[in-house]
């Protein structure tokens, strides 16, 4: 989780020094479930299909995001999509 001072940059001053735009880092790790991991194992690709889109998670009564991703390729690893509070 990012640090409480890392929390506290504004966004307009991370886009203008084109840092990513969250402080949020996040590793994709692949596994296997009830079986052993192997070279056949199914994993996550790269893709690129969300882009354009709007998604709404809801996590609780209290607790609703808005995703919306906005760029291609490189830039999804730089903050290229935007996260929203809609509630909680």
């Amino acid at each position: 989780m990012p640090t409480a001072k890392e929390v506290m940059i504004p966004l307009i001053v991370r886009a203008e020094g084109a840092a990513p735009l969250t402080s949020v880092r996040v590793a994709f790790e692949h596994a296997a479930v009830d079986v052993p991991f192997a070279e056949t194992t199914p994993r996550h690709e790269k893709t690129e299909d969300p882009v354009g889109e709007r998604f709404q998670w809801v996590y609780s009564s209290k607790d609703a995001y808005e995703h919306i991703y906005l760029n291609h390729g490189e830039d999804l690893k730089k903050g290229g999509g935007g996260r929203s509070c809609l509630n909680g």
